[in-house]
């Protein structure tokens, strides 16, 4: 399960392609997806970047996430290379179920309960046994 996630992906746009790219996501599986809001982004007619959206929290430990990016505003003149592409990134928090934390920490409690009954048997004073 994640939280505070966050998309990303480099694009190259040589003068054809898409005019803007927006997110959608959907919490039960790609059934019915909705936009994410003020996640529009206008691509430049021409150069390199990296394009960075944020997850709505709305999307935070949903179990049947799916993320889309909707490319818009298509042409081509037939004269340039289209629109490339590459290095998508989805990046977030991972949040560990509760009952993993109460397990990891009665078993911390099990492992200092145990030692300390060992220390204590150790150092243990005894009586001086008398010839």
């Amino acid at each position: 399960l994640f939280q505070d996630m966050s998309i990303s992906f480099a694009v190259n746009v040589a003068g054809n392609g898409f005019s803007t790219v927006a997110l959608w996501y959907s919490l039960n599986g790609g059934v019915t997806f909705t936009q994410a809001p003020g996640q529009i982004f206008n691509l430049p007619p021409s150069g390199l970047l990296v394009v960075s959206f944020s997850v709505p929290a709305a999307a935070n430990n949903a179990p049947l996430l799916v993320l889309r990016l909707q490319f818009t505003g298509g042409q081509s003149s037939g004269q340039n290379v289209q629109d490339t592409i590459d290095n998508i990134q989805i990046n977030g928090t991972i949040v560990p179920e509760p009952t993993t934390i109460a397990g990891g920490l009665l078993g911390v409690l099990g492992l200092c309960w145990h030692q300390r009954w060992r220390f204590l048997r150790s150092v243990r004073l005894r009586r001086p046994v008398s010839v």
